[in-house]
């Protein structure tokens, strides 16, 4: 507990309270990136003599882990998001907030869950401890927050984005903690551009702004024209694939 809520402190600290500028959906986001490696090593070392010895199966020793642990573990998760939510000022809104504290328990159950398999399927502490850190890196990377789902090669992209179960926590609360929070560009994010003669930028820009997210900060200028390329959250959202239509979907793929 005390390494948790230590551990999350810091990381919260690291983003506290989040600017208006441009770069704060990004923190919203790697804050919940990285606050996901709390998720604990587990402990085979009870079961694999127990179970040599034809003292105590697996199935029952894993039942018995799992019953007891969901207390405890849905005790820290909520330490966790108390240390977290506030301090990086994600929304208010007590719908988002509610909707964010259920992902965490949700996530709770999954961690532990995720760690006796682990413990379940290799021989020995060390290798299961190698193997969950493994595993864990790879659910991270293919969530779609480290590398896009546009990024990904075509082998990766066509399937593994869509089996991480990380990337069904992840996706569904970084679109929830962005969902309307509005982006305002400082001036070194701005890109700047001159239209052609006699063309505002809004006309000269017009048919790149119907397909992009983004505003331009003085349409009605005939130079110097200030493109800022987020307007609010949920455009950084859609670069990664997140949808804040698909909310219910994610939580009921991430509860299955």
């Amino acid at each position: 507990m005390f390494k948790a809520i230590f551990c999350e402190l810091f990381i919260a600290f690291s983003y506290f309270n989040a600017g208006p500028d441009v770069q704060r959906p990004q923190n919203y986001m790697l804050a919940l990136l990285i606050i996901i490696w709390i998720i604990p090593a587990n402990a085979a070392d009870i079961q694999n003599p127990r179970e040599r010895n034809g003292i105590y199966n697996y199935k029952a020793l894993l039942a018995a882990l799992t019953l007891v642990e969901i207390p405890w573990q849905i005790v820290s998760y909520t330490a966790v998001y108390l240390c977290i939510y506030w301090t990086v000022s994600y929304p208010n809104t007590t719908s988002i907030a509610g909707y964010i504290y259920f992902m965490f328990l949700l996530l709770s159950l999954f961690a532990t869950s995720f760690c006796h398999l682990m413990a379940a399927v290799f021989p020995n502490p060390t290798l299961a401890g190698y193997a969950n850190l493994l595993f864990w890196v790879a659910l991270t990377v293919f969530s779609g927050t480290l590398v896009p789902h546009s990024a990904m090669n075509s082998f990766y992209r066509s399937w593994i984005f869509w089996v991480d179960p990380l990337r069904y926590f992840l996706g569904d609360t970084v679109l929830n903690v962005l969902y309307g929070v509005v982006a305002h560009c400082k001036k070194s994010d701005l890109t700047i551009f001159d239209s052609p003669q006699n063309a505002t930028c809004s006309e000269y820009a017009a048919s790149f702004l119907s397909a992009n997210p983004g505003y331009l900060t003085n349409p009605d200028a005939i130079s110097d024209c200030a493109y800022c390329r987020y307007s609010v959250g949920d455009d950084y959202a859609a670069t990664l694939d997140y949808y804040y239509g698909d909310r219910w979907r994610d939580w009921a793929v991430l509860l299955g």
